[in-house]
Parts: structure tokens; C-alpha cells; sequence
């Protein structure tokens, strides 16, 4: 799909005004000042050396010299100027990486190109349940028949016996404007991964999965909205954006961060940052899924095969989807421990990337 098949006056009609409020979900018992004791004292508890060197080869060496002097800012503040350093992403580097959040990023000039690329997700996602026509060869894509945004999340709802919607507690967050929330580049991704992973486990409730890097939390949420528990594993420093996402989205007694005790019966979202003791707290696990998303190829490799073979011991399956174009794939890491994927396709959605399903 090219983004010059969106016409210009498409574009124009689409486009929403960045968000310069926080619109916070306070359903929950608890409060917003609350959560930033709480993502305080996770900050202080969880294991930091560096950017947990040693577990990324692109996250430690390229974006690790970014997010440093941003990193040492955030744990000299207070509580509520935690809150407000991550309520405001376009202000630091902390979500660079997994967000088009950061000052570099998110220009206006970019704006026009996200709305470009989150109709191209809208419209793979569409493909993808079978709303949407693929178009044959020697066609394109009529974009105009996404223009009524509501209509076509409404079908998705139907397809899917759910509804959802798309939290936005970042402030000037920029995407399209669906009547359930503003919904950027990352939400579509998120809500893509979460359907193709209701359509491998069935119904996801009460299943238990695990996500190994989770950006922003965006997939999780939508999977603990389908009724899964989510336990998200990844570096320290995105573990506390996560934090922020989840607490400021759902209610926060459904969050469960590390180091805390929580009610479990209550509890659809845990997270934990990168640690021996995480590890051996997922090894005592079990889970009905193991899912990645865009990341594992930029792992260390051998830290990425860890990951796999960690995989193989507690859950029987595990989803990928993720790009070929570093030193190694996901196939690679399937051979270094014996497995074969059950299917491996090029995705619909993504391009250059590739969705594949393993049963160990």
C-alpha cells in the first residue's frame, strides 16, 4: 500500500488536533497521585544498571546514549513531577524507541505522515478480519471506504464481540481522531496484534500470556480488555512508562508492578522489568501464550535465544511478528533450539515483516 494512494484532501479530513490535555481514567479506587507514589517507589525498587546493558544490542548502543541524561533527570524528581515528566513524552527521550513521542519526532511536519501510515494500518486490519477487500494486482486500495473511522471500528467491534477503546493519558498525542479516543501508529499496531492473538487462543478469557517487550503497553491493554492476564517483561526504564500507560488507562487496582503485593484475583496486568528475580518469578509460571512484537531481532542474540528457550519451558506456544532485516530472525532463533515454526507467513498488515507461530 503506498502512502500516495491517500489523497491529500483524505489527509486533510482525517487529521486530529494534538491533544494539549490529559484525559485520565479514574475509575478506579485509587489516585492519580497514588499511581505517581507508586511509580516512584517501583522506580527506586526495580533492578537499573544502565539500560539493563547486555539485554539489547541496538537499545543499549544506539538508543541508550539518548534516553541517559533524561533517565538521571527522572529519578531526581518528586513524585508528581514524575507523573508530569511522563505525561509528556514530546518533552524527553524516554519513549524513544517504541513512541513517536520524542522531541525529535514529534514535529508537524511528521504529523501528515502518521496520518498516512495509521490508514495503512487501518486498512491491513481491516484486510486482516476480512472487512476490507485485498485488491487485486493491477488496483489500489480506495482508502475513501475508511473515511467513516466510527463505522469501520464498529464493524471491527461486531467481528470481534467486543468493544474497546483507545486510551490517550500522553499529552498532544497525534493520530486519527476515531470518536474512542485519538489512536496513533502504536495503537493500530496494538489492536492488530491483540486480534490476531484472540484468533490463536480462541476466546482469551482468562488466558494467561506473556509479552516479552511491550512498548507502551498498548497490546496489553487491549489483550487484558479480551479478558487475558498480561505479564509484561521488558527493560526497567520502559517497565515505568508502562506503569504510567496501564495506571492511567485502567483502573489501578488491576495493576500489579514489581516488588508489590498485590490482590492476584483482581490483577489482569503485571509487570516486570528485566531481572533474575523476574525471571525465575516467570519460570514458576505457566502460560497459554508467549507473544513478541517487533524487538527480538534487535535483541543480543544470545539474550534473545534465552528468551526463546525460556519460552519453551513455560508456555507451549509462542507468536512473533517481527522484521528480517538484522543480523539474525526469529527463524534463526526457532533453529538454535530445535523448533520449527507451524507457519510463517509474510504479514498482511506490516510489510517486510513476518508473522510466525511456534508449538514447542
Amino acid at each position: 500500500m503506498d502512502g500516495d494512494e491517500i489523497t491529500q484532501g483524505l489527509l486533510d479530513s482525517l487529521k486530529s488536533i494534538p491533544k494539549e490535555t490529559v484525559s485520565l481514567n479514574l475509575a478506579g479506587t485509587q489516585s492519580l497521585e497514588v499511581l505517581g507514589r507508586r511509580i516512584d517507589k517501583f522506580s527506586r525498587t526495580m533492578p537499573f544498571t544502565q539500560a539493563s546493558a547486555g539485554t539489547s544490542v541496538i537499545w543499549d548502543d544506539w538508543i541508550g546514549e539518548k534516553i541517559s541524561s533524561d533517565l538521571t533527570d527522572f529519578f531526581r524528581l518528586t513524585p508528581a513531577d514524575k507523573m508530569l515528566m511522563l505525561s509528556n513524552p514530546t518533552e524527553h527521550n524516554l519513549t524513544f524507541g517504541f513512541e513517536p513521542f520524542s522531541p525529535n519526532l514529534a514535529k508537524p511536519e511528521m504529523y501528515e505522515n502518521i496520518i498516512q501510515r495509521s490508514m495503512q494500518c487501518l486498512a491491513g486490519l481491516m484486510q486482516m478480519l476480512g472487512l476490507a477487500r485485498i485488491p487485486s494486482a493491477n488496483k489500489s486500495f480506495d482508502y475513501h471506504a475508511l473515511t467513516d473511522i466510527q463505522g469501520c471500528l464498529a464493524s471491527i467491534e461486531r467481528e470481534e464481540g467486543n468493544n474497546f477503546s483507545f486510551p490517550n493519558p500522553f499529552n498532544k498525542e497525534f493520530g486519527i481522531d476515531t470518536g474512542k479516543g485519538v489512536a496513533s501508529i502504536r495503537a493500530w499496531h496494538a489492536l492488530y496484534f491483540s486480534c490476531v492473538v484472540r484468533r490463536i487462543l480462541g476466546d482469551c478469557s482468562g488466558k494467561n500470556i506473556l509479552e516479552i517487550g511491550g512498548g507502551s503497553g498498548r497490546t496489553g491493554y487491549f489483550l487484558q480488555n479480551l479478558g487475558a492476564r498480561i505479564t509484561v517483561l521488558d527493560l526497567p526504564y520502559v517497565s515505568m512508562q508502562q506503569a504510567y500507560f496501564f495506571g492511567s488507562s485502567m483502573s489501578q487496582e488491576q495493576l500489579m508492578l514489581y516488588g508489590e503485593a498485590s490482590d492476584k484475583a483482581a490483577t489482569t496486568v503485571e509487570l516486570l522489568p528485566v531481572s533474575e528475580s523476574a525471571l525465575r518469578r516467570i519460570e514458576d509460571t505457566e502460560f497459554d501464550l508467549v507473544v513478541q512484537f517487533d524487538g527480538i531481532t534487535e535483541y543480543d542474540q544470545e539474550v534473545a535465544k534465552r528468551y526463546m528457550e525460556l519460552a519453551s519451558r513455560v508456555s507451549p506456544a509462542f507468536f512473533s511478528i517481527n522484521h528480517e532485516a538484522n543480523s539474525f530472525t526469529f527463524n534463526d532463533l526457532c533453529r538454535q533450539i530445535g523448533v520449527t515454526p507451524k507457519t510463517r507467513l509474510p504479514s498482511l498488515y506490516r510489510k517486510n515483516y513476518v508473522e510466525e507461530y511456534v508449538v514447542f
